[in-house]
């Protein structure tokens, strides 16, 4: 059996992922924008918005064939390796009908629905039932995104992200124009998710070459821990599906589609900051699966301290950045007619310095098989999220629909969920400030330094090179004294030693 890359390799797969991912969106989000305009870009953004709920047809076992997968892996029991593939491929090839079929309604209905009457309703209805496939299509090609996910080469998975964006921009570029725009983007969605299940399909039956998909022995042999497992990770998956796309439904009935687009802008571009970091958690899950199954307490401990450490390190340099210079990049991205933007962007990005360390922690957890609990809490911070959204976007307008962010993942997240976590792994209060939190703030203040004395010395020009000087300068800054303080320490332990001895 080949070893998978290490979780460094992996990690940085998936920032190179990230990468191409974050500068392939700012190009994507301002092109798409102004070829179609705010109505119909809104429109696209309400329609996939509605279509993330089918994120629930997945109903946990995503996290199900990862965790599993990792398990039967590392012991190389190939045939419930084969038997949990086979459960999870067979219950998505319904719900990805179930998909098709919802996409079929929805299209049916779409002359009766006020907020599409703007629109051609033919042109709606082809955008609906395909987005409908592509949905139906990445359900089904998950079970092998899941197989090479929990088989931890996220090098392979993230690899096909990176070609996946590329020929997305590259066909949007070239096919997408105003008349029809809308379908000619469906078009190219699905197009791309065949592609990339294609290759997902390939490369896990390489990777694992015993692998069979036999869907008459799905009930000859006991799935109920999987279905335990999945149920769990279900209501796990209700709350970040909940959380995803709420707020911007909530948005298109209350203020109508064009509205979306000022929270989008900073939706997006907090969720760039999100996704290179939940990268590392994802990347976590498998590996904290594989050390639990080998009782390996140590290097669990070491993972999660490593997890959450980076992942705010990173979250609070991006916050620093954003305070200073966020409304540069917005205005650099799509335009100077979306200064709202960037108040809503600092309000996400605050949420984020929370969220995403607990995702870490939320992560090994689930790869150790602990999935109620963080489930159940979950779920409760997303419906919070629902209620406050619905008391004070009337009242407070697009700033009350991200304020009912923050208010349930400070109480949920930061008060109950990161003790427990900590505490279930055998981690106290103290250790975890010295470990996770206290060799970052040498490199924040230094980072804050950095911004300021820039932001109050140089005005920065709405381009992308001076962003981009501006972004490479904070970086280098922030890794630079982090690396030295890191390695500093660890010279003066190693003298230290020696000189004991």
């Amino acid at each position: 059996m080949s070893h998978p890359p290490s979780v460094r390799t992996n990690i940085i797969w998936g920032w190179a992922d990230h990468a191409i991912g974050l500068f392939v969106g700012l190009f994507m989000m301002p092109f798409v924008l102004h070829t179609l305009g705010d109505e119909s870009y809104g429109t696209w953004l309400f329609i996939n918005s509605i279509a993330g709920y089918s994120g629930l047809l997945y109903l946990g076992f995503g996290q199900t064939i990862c965790r599993f997968t990792s398990t039967y892996h590392t012991q190389q029991d190939w045939d419930r390796l084969n038997h949990v593939s086979s459960v999870v491929f067979g219950i998505y090839m319904v719900t990805g009908a179930i998909a098709l079929a919802i996409s079929g309604l929805l299209s049916w209905l779409v002359p009766s629905l006020d907020c599409f009457s703007s629109m051609p309703a033919g042109e709606i209805r082809l955008v609906v039932l395909l987005t409908g496939l592509t949905v139906a299509l990445s359900i089904v090609g998950s079970v092998f995104g899941g197989i090479l996910m929990g088989t931890q080469r996220f090098d392979q998975y993230r690899g096909i992200s990176i070609a996946s964006a590329i020929i997305r921009v590259a066909l949007v570029v070239l096919f997408l124009k105003h008349e029809s725009g809308l379908v000619r983007l469906a078009v190219v969605f699905t197009i791309v998710t065949i592609l990339e299940n294609a290759a997902y399909i390939t490369l896990a039956y390489r990777g694992v070459p015993t692998l069979r998909i036999d869907l008459r022995s799905v009930f000859k042999e006991g799935v109920g821990e999987y279905f335990q497992f999945g149920m769990l990770s279900f209501l796990n998956t209700i709350a970040s599906q909940v959380l995803a796309v709420t707020d911007t439904v909530i948005i298109g009935i209350y203020f109508g589609p064009s509205h979306i687009v000022p929270f989008y802008i900073a939706l997006r571009l907090s969720r760039f900051v999100g996704q290179p970091i939940n990268q590392i958690a994802g990347v976590f899950m498998p590996r904290a699966g594989e050390l639990h199954t080998q009782n390996n307490t140590r290097q669990l401990r070491k993972l999660l301290a490593l997890g959450v450490g980076v992942s705010f390190l990173m979250t609070a340099g991006v916050l620093i950045g954003a305070a200073w210079f966020g409304e540069t990049v917005i205005k650099t991205s799509v335009g100077p007619s979306y200064e709202l933007s960037h108040n809503l962007l600092l309000i996400l990005l605050f949420a984020q310095l929370v969220v995403i360390p607990t995702q870490v922690i939320r992560s090994v957890l689930y790869g150790v098989g602990n999935v109620r609990l963080p489930a159940m809490l979950y779920l409760t911070e997303a419906i919070c999220n629902v209620v406050l959204t619905l008391l004070l976007i009337k009242p407070f307008g697009l700033i009350g629909v991200v304020t009912a962010t923050v208010i349930p993942v400070f109480l949920i997240e930061l008060f109950i969920l990161a003790p427990y976590g900590l505490r279930t792994l055998g981690i106290s209060g103290s250790e975890f400030v010295r470990e996770c939190l206290g060799p970052q703030i040498l490199p924040l203040l230094a980072l804050s330094i950095y911004s300021a004395v820039l932001a109050n010395t140089i005005a920065v020009p709405d381009t992308w090179p001076a962003v981009i000087a501006v972004t490479a300068g904070g970086g280098l800054t922030l890794v630079a004294v982090w690396s030295a303080r890191h390695y500093g320490l660890k010279a003066w332990d190693t003298s230290h030693a020696v000189s004991s001895t």
